[in-house]
């Protein structure tokens, strides 16, 4: 039985005939600044865990729902992890009460 592939049109690439509707061409997303997990921090005293629509509505308005989910599910696995010493800093190491300093210095400024 021989299988039969087809060359897309646009860029030559082969495909399968399915459709390549999540395929990302090209976009990748940024990494978060310290003002956008200052934000989340503050946004996770307030409101809690679980709220990530809420944190992404008041407090961390670049970044969607699902986007504030995700930065949240890499946050608590960096907390929980036990193996601090091999890996390289990372925003993730700010901490809530770091991050409310910061964000009241923020609202004092503006």
């Amino acid at each position: 039985m021989q299988s039969v592939v087809d060359v897309n049109a646009e860029d030559g690439s082969p495909s399968d005939g399915k459709g390549d509707k999540g395929v990302r061409k090209g976009r990748k997303g940024h990494a978060w600044t310290e003002k956008e997990h200052g934000d989340f921090l503050a946004g996770l005293n307030m409101l809690g865990k679980g709220n990530w629509k809420g944190i992404a509505m008041q407090f961390v308005k670049t970044r969607s729902p699902s986007q504030v989910a995700s930065h949240a599910q890499k946050f608590f696995l960096r907390l929980a992890s036990p193996d601090n010493k091999k890996r390289r800093a990372s925003i993730f190491d700010m901490r809530c009460q770091q991050s409310a300093v910061i964000y009241l210095n923020l609202i004092y400024v503006l």
